[in-house]
Order: C-alpha cells, then sequence, then structure tokens
C-alpha cells in the first residue's frame, strides 16, 4: 500500500469540524483531498470547495462556477486582468485563472504549525470569499468588449514601491 503524503492529524482536525458544524462532503483517503460545496443566495449559486492537505499545511479552494472561454483571447486577457485586480491588496489567499480551460478559483495556503486546526481555515476561506463578493470586486465583473475602470489611489496613500499589474 502506498504510504500517505499528507498528515492525518489535519485531516482530522478538518473532519472533525465538518462532521460537528454538519456539512456533507467527501474526503479521499488515498490523496488527502476533501470535497464539499456550499450554496449561496447571490449571483453565483454555488461554491465548490476543495481542501488539500499535505504533510504541514492545507490549501483551500474555493471554485466559482464562473470562468472565461478558454478560446476567446480577449476574454481570457480581460479575465486575466480581472484576477490581477482582484489579488490586489488580498492578505488571506489568491485567485487564481487556469489558461488552459479558464477556470477561476480562490486558493489560501494555511500553514498547520503555525496556525489552529479548529476553525481557522474555514473563516479565512470566508473572508477570502468575502472580499470576492464585495462591490469593488464585482463592478470589474464586467464583459469583455468593454475597458474596465482605473482603479484610483485613496488620498494620503503612498503610491507602492513594486509593480502593479495595472492596464496602460
Amino acid at each position: 500500500m502506498k504510504e500517505k503524503n499528507y498528515s492525518a492529524e489535519i485531516a482530522n482536525a478538518i473532519k472533525s469540524y465538518l462532521k460537528e458544524d454538519d456539512w456533507h462532503f467527501s474526503f479521499d483517503e488515498e490523496t488527502g483531498l476533501f470535497r464539499f460545496g456550499l450554496s449561496l443566495s447571490s449571483k453565483i449559486k454555488k461554491i465548490n470547495y476543495i481542501v488539500d492537505v499535505k504533510e504541514d499545511q492545507y490549501i483551500v479552494y474555493a471554485i466559482a462556477p464562473i470562468g472565461a472561454d478558454e478560446e476567446d483571447k480577449k476574454m481570457m486577457a480581460t479575465m486575466a486582468e480581472f484576477v490581477c485586480r482582484a489579488n490586489y491588496g488580498l492578505k488571506n489567499g489568491n485567485f487564481e485563472l487556469d489558461m488552459r480551460d479558464g477556470e477561476v478559483r480562490l486558493s489560501a495556503l494555511l500553514i498547520a504549525k503555525v496556525l489552529r486546526l479548529q476553525k481557522t481555515w474555514y473563516r479565512t476561506a470566508s473572508i477570502a470569499l468575502r472580499q470576492c463578493s464585495n462591490a469593488t470586486v464585482r463592478e470589474s465583473l464586467i464583459s469583455s468588449s468593454e475597458t474596465p475602470p482605473r482603479r484610483r489611489r485613496l488620498r494620503g496613500v503612498k503610491k507602492r514601491q513594486k509593480t502593479r499589474c495595472v492596464p496602460s
């Protein structure tokens, strides 16, 4: 039998929380992957979660049922810009765009040695999802034929030294 490449302790803590909170989920003992969904009363009707347990960390992926048509180059470029703009300033996680199929997902890496395993992973994913649905991000979800508005800097906020992904 193949040796597991994930922490049973982390997997058991997540499994306990999901059972305690009455989530319907599946767990793959071989790979250490949890899968479950969350129905929402918003334009995004459902979010699919994948929790990938590793040796000393776990990654939470929230996959939205929105995406871009991978064959439409302009749409893919617009979605790539959206992802770049949405990621700016995020502290817990980041959005990812799969350029092969247009899938958009949010991921958050949590290091188990640093964090308590109780409800931390769920709180982090929830915070990131709330950030995803805020007005700034919603306004960025525009049709591929329009040019997105530039973000304006707030008064008193100094310009960052790092390079940012901003359209020219």
